[in-house]
């Protein structure tokens, strides 16, 4: 059964990008997508100062062997620093 995650940020302002991927984690996310455990790579759906990235794994276990990974734990850690020092909330959505 696919697995759905997304990620949804909330921006302080128009102003404000979200830009914290890192070559690690897109690369990361075409090896899983090229091996099939990723069925949709990250789509971004825009709603005012929201912004929704949506990926769709193969299976929970896929998800939890992408989010083992060092490319994936990095990044985290500096969406959460990005996120922090530009006012921008964000919610992690698991959805089975």
């Amino acid at each position: 059964m696919s697995y759905t995650f997304k990620n949804v940020y909330t921006k302080p302002n128009a102003e404000t990008n979200i830009d914290f991927w890192t070559s690690d984690i897109l690369t990361l996310i075409d090896t899983y997508f090229d091996a099939g455990k990723i069925t949709q790579k990250p789509v971004k759906v825009v709603d005012g100062l929201t912004e929704t990235y949506t990926t769709i794994f193969k299976d929970r276990a896929s998800y939890d062997e992408f989010t083992a990974e060092s490319a994936c734990t990095s990044n985290l850690n500096k969406m959460e620093t990005y996120c922090d020092e530009n006012g921008i909330s964000w919610n992690l959505v698991e959805d089975e």
